[in-house]
């Protein structure tokens, strides 16, 4: 699969964040976890499709434990990180991360595949 890049505007500045086929689970300090797939992620922040009912599961900004992971072949990556519920919709919801993902640049190389 091959990524897509995607500017996104916020605050009118530029971001550039990329689409790609990593799960994603995130844990709350509690340890409920809700498990889904990746729409897009940037150096701030990523946005998670999820089943759960988010309103009911999560509290806008409470802190959580990010584990991103991409499998290609038999070869597995997972980027782990920290932040907090930002926004919640219909479909999923978005993580701010607490600091600047350094690993970022892995998703414009990192070779993701479809059967993950």
């Amino acid at each position: 699969m091959e990524l897509e890049h995607v500017v996104a505007m916020s605050e009118d500045r530029e971001r550039l964040r990329l689409n790609s086929n990593a799960t994603v689970k995130v844990e709350t300090v509690d340890r409920r976890v809700v498990e889904g797939q990746l729409r897009d992620i940037g150096m701030h922040s990523l946005y998670l499709f999820t089943h759960e009912e988010n309103d009911d599961f999560l509290i806008h900004g409470e802190p959580v434990k990010v584990k991103v992971k991409m499998r290609s072949g038999s070869s597995n990556l997972i980027i782990e990180a920290e932040g907090n519920i930002a926004r919640m919709d219909a479909f999923g919801f978005v993580v701010q991360f607490n600091d600047s993902l350094k690993w970022w640049p892995v998703f414009t190389m990192f070779p993701i595949s479809e059967d993950h």
